[in-house]
């Protein structure tokens, strides 16, 4: 069995340096789930974020449906392209 090379991504802070929104934790399931203000939508406790699911750390708006993970959120709201969000 080989091991895998992962990356852990800090969901939380990736959101946090690079948008104004500020994530509260509002509950303990999947890992701990976290919500506030949509960086897209600017919708109040929309935007919810899964740092530490056991899938993977993803987010998604119950409002404007933006959803992803670290590399879609480099690439909507930065504008990276694919490889440069992966770097």
């Amino acid at each position: 069995m080989t091991a895998q090379n992962e990356t852990i991504i800090d969901l939380i802070s990736l959101i946090e340096q690079r948008s104004p929104v500020r994530l509260i934790r509002k509950a303990s399931t999947d890992g701990g789930e976290y919500w506030g203000n949509c960086p897209w939508c600017g919708g109040v406790d929309r935007f919810h974020v899964w740092p530490h699911s056991s899938s993977r750390p993803h987010y998604w708006c119950r409002g404007c449906n933006a959803k992803g993970d670290a590399i879609q959120l480099l690439k909507d709201y930065e504008g990276m392209s694919f490889m440069d969000a992966c770097q």
